[in-house]
Order: C-alpha cells, then structure tokens, then sequence
C-alpha cells in the first residue's frame, strides 16, 4: 500500500526539481468525479453472493463495471494531459487481471520457495 504514496511524491519531487510548479492545480477542473470514486468503491468492496449467483461470477462483473466507470471518467476529463497515458495504463492493468484471471499479485509459492546453493556459489530458488 505505501508504494503508490511514495511513487506520488517522488514524481512530484522530480517535477519540482526539474523547475515545475504546482500553481496549475489551481485552475484544473476535474470533472465527474463521483465516477471514479464509484469506479474504485466497485474494486474495494468485498464480494457478495447475491440469491443463488455466487461471488465468483458476481466479482468479475464488478470489475468490468468499475472499469466501465474509470473509462468513462478518463473520457469525460481527455482533456487533461496524460490521461491518455491513464487510459493505456488501465487497459494493460485490465489486459493483466484478464489473463491472470482477476489475480493482480504473484502466486505465493515461487516467493517462498528455499533457496539452494548452486556449486559456482550463486543462489537459486528451488522450483520443486
């Protein structure tokens, strides 16, 4: 969790640096909020099973939802520079979550496999 807070102020670290300003921020109108707010509400709240539907089918559904909701406010605020890049970053993230079906995070076992010596002295993880 502390990765996105420290990304966010190192980029606004280097942009100070680099001789930027944060006075911009002042004019910027960012519009339909309540989009992306639901958008995230949709990725954070737990999963329900709703009468005989259960959580796994309901969970995908909700995330294609959320990400119907962040699409929808990265159009309505294009204007902005770099949403573009948002927008890209959103359908590599939904391109990843696809394939891993709904699975953002590594699997646990190739973290906690025992690392083994080889003979030239480098180590290895053990994949058995």
């Amino acid at each position: 969790m502390w990765l996105v807070p420290v990304l966010i102020v190192a980029a606004v670290g280097v942009g100070l640096a680099l001789g930027g300003s944060l006075r911009r921020f002042e004019h910027l109108r960012i519009h339909r909020w309540g989009l992306v707010l639901t958008g995230l509400a949709l990725q954070l709240v737990p999963v329900p099973s709703v009468g005989g539907v259960p959580a796994s089918v309901i969970g995908p559904v909700m995330l294609a939802t959320s990400y119907v909701f962040l699409v929808a406010f990265l159009v309505a605020n294009r204007w902005i520079p770099g949403t573009t890049w948002m927008a890209i970053g959103l359908l590599a993230n939904l391109l990843v979550v696809t394939i891993n079906g709904e699975v953002c995070e590594p699997s646990p076992s190739p973290v906690r496999a025992p690392i083994r010596r080889r003979s030239n002295g480098r180590s290895t993880r053990s994949t058995t």
